[in-house]
């Protein structure tokens, strides 16, 4: 064999082995690519970043950045997901999710910067006043009214009672005695000469009594309610006064009250 044709087949060999060696990376990037899937739907996204890492040193395959990008953004680690989206343009020149990335790209450095600025100082506590000391004033009680008219008229309604009460007696004595001294209620004048003095004496204490008894009670309801309404507060202030009246059938008292 010339040595021409031994070049030839040099190089047939080493391009064979080229081709394999290229197919074998294809399939162990495959492979590293779909455990990386796995751990990523697990939440384990430190072991699913170096399996697609791996995947990307074999196969060179720019969309492998993508999911750099995303496990390095899941671990808060922003700085190498910008850098790995932005190879990824650098890569893929024409890619047609060129906006969306660079979109990705300044959300992800908003995000940066609100994790590093610095946080505000904190704010001046003000504080509190007491509270002003509210003066209670002890509300005005109003002075206790001394119940003149009550007094005034429930002594005159006693005095009648008692009046009617000694009238009443003096009448009934008398009618025992013109009992005792006129059997069958005949007088003998001979014998009691007095007789029509005392019967005349005994209807005037009869009529007395039936006029004071009446005015009495009249005079103690009035002051039963005098006791009520002079007990009361001065605002609005009552007024009382004792009017007696004089009716065909007796004499007796009524209470005229003013409010003012």
């Amino acid at each position: 064999m010339g040595p021409l044709r031994a070049s030839a087949a040099v190089l047939l060999l080493c391009a064979a082995a080229a081709t394999a060696r290229g197919e074998g990376d294809e399939d162990a990037a495959r492979l590293h690519f779909q455990v990386g899937q796995s751990y990523y739907d697990e939440a384990n996204y430190g072991d699913a970043l170096k399996e697609f890492r791996e995947a990307y040193r074999l196969s060179k395959r720019p969309a492998l950045l993508y999911n750099v990008a995303l496990c390095h953004e899941r671990l808060d680690q922003f700085d190498q997901a910008i850098a790995a989206l932005e190879r990824y343009l650098a890569d893929e020149p024409q890619a047609q999710d060129r906006k969306l990335i660079e979109a990705r790209i300044g959300n992800l450095r908003q995000r940066q910067q609100a994790r590093t600025a610095p946080a505000p100082p904190p704010a001046t506590v003000t504080p509190m006043q007491p509270a002003p000391t509210m003066q209670l004033t002890p509300p005005e009680v109003a002075p206790r009214r001394k119940r003149l008219y009550t007094w005034i008229v429930g002594g005159v309604g006693l005095g009648l009672l008692g009046g009617a009460l000694g009238t009443g007696i003096a009448s009934q004595l008398t009618f025992n005695t013109l009992s005792a001294n006129c059997p069958g209620a005949r007088c003998d004048a001979a014998t009691y000469p007095q007789a029509q003095s005392d019967i005349n004496k005994g209807r005037t204490l009869s009529v007395v009594t039936d006029v004071l008894w009446p005015l009495g009670l009249v005079a103690e309801g009035v002051a039963t309610a005098l006791y009520f309404l002079e007990g009361r507060s001065k605002k609005p202030s009552q007024h009382a006064d004792v009017v007696p009246i004089f009716l065909p059938s007796g004499a007796g008292l009524a209470l005229s009250a003013r409010w003012r």
